[in-house]
């Protein structure tokens, strides 16, 4: 079985490759993700912030709150073992439960832990059929051997296909999937990092002489109305992952309550491998740090639209 790397919100493992984000929401602070394989759900992971848990044990007391919300929705399931186990260095909870019902999925399995480098607590619970454990079983233990909640480095981002790494202290503050486009937007203190990622580029482009036609068309407002541009640059023609597009940059005014000119620039091209539009944008201060540049590169760099 093939596998391939994800992450989240600070979180990063391997998954088969034929699990796929299926569902997330919240922040780095609390929140969860969702995979399903081309049939069923696989995968819950949840997360929030423990800033005080009193010296008890917060994967002992997740596991039972677990076990007490399974045991509402099935009267006969059967708790089958129950051990401790390692998860990224930290200790951890497990448990594996069969239920009696007739659901499609009536067997599971369950990890809780606490990670003090970033004081949130974790539980993650695989769903199967009770015909299914032991084809399963293997690639279950190694999702869990790969699991790991905290880094010193850049963090994994990932979604539906698209591989990022980005800074930690930039945070998520805009997400958006349908079928035409991919949107996500980043903010730190020093600078923003968005990337639009259009579906069906050949069909997009239909009704646009080039490339630049379509960008003026479809991004140039949403990227004024975002970081408050009003002054553009000329487009200048660049190479990006062997395809050729181009860069282009806007400026901020001055104002009372922005009392820094900011730049953006926007690097655009069409993958043809892929048949997917990029737009990723960039947005400093002016008179911001090296610094800052660099790490907005290195975030541009480990962008890659086709292997």
């Amino acid at each position: 079985m093939d596998f391939k790397a994800f992450g989240w919100q600070g979180i990063e493992l391997k998954i088969p490759q034929d699990w796929e984000l299926s569902e997330e929401t919240g922040s780095y602070k609390q929140g969860f993700i969702r995979f399903d394989d081309t049939a069923d759900p696989r995968l819950r992971i949840s997360w929030r912030v423990l800033d005080k848990y009193k010296g008890k044990d917060p994967a002992h007391e997740a596991l039972e709150r677990t076990k007490k919300e399974i045991e509402k929705k099935d009267k006969g399931v059967r708790f089958i073992r129950e051990t401790k186990l390692k998860i990224s260095d930290h200790p951890s909870r497990y448990v594996h439960w069969r239920g009696s019902g007739e659901r499609s999925l009536v067997e599971g399995c369950g990890l809780f832990w606490h990670c003090p480098e970033t004081k949130r607590g974790f539980a993650s619970v695989f769903a199967f059929r009770t015909d299914e454990y032991w084809n399963l079983r293997l690639a279950i233990q190694r999702v869990v051997r790969t699991i790991s909640c905290h880094s010193n480095g850049p963090r994994l981002w990932t979604a539906f296909g698209l591989n990022m790494n980005i800074p930690q202290d930039f945070h998520l503050l805009e997400r958006q999937y349908d079928l035409k486009c991919l949107h996500l937007l980043f903010s730190s203190a020093y600078g923003y990092f968005m990337i639009d990622r259009y579906n069906f580029g050949r069909s997009l482009k239909k009704e646009d002489r080039d490339l630049t036609d379509w960008f003026e068309r479809n991004c140039k407002k949403k990227i004024e109305r975002l970081f408050k541009c009003s002054q553009w640059g000329k487009i200048k023609k660049a190479h990006f992952n062997d395809h050729e597009g181009f860069l282009i940059q806007a400026f901020s005014k001055r104002t009372v309550l922005q009392r820094t000119k900011s730049m953006s620039e926007s690097r655009v091209w069409h993958c043809e491998d892929k048949d997917k539009i990029y737009v990723v944008t960039t947005v400093r201060e002016l008179e911001g740090h090296s610094e800052t540049e660099d790490n907005l590169d290195a975030i541009l760099r480990s962008v890659v639209c086709h292997e």
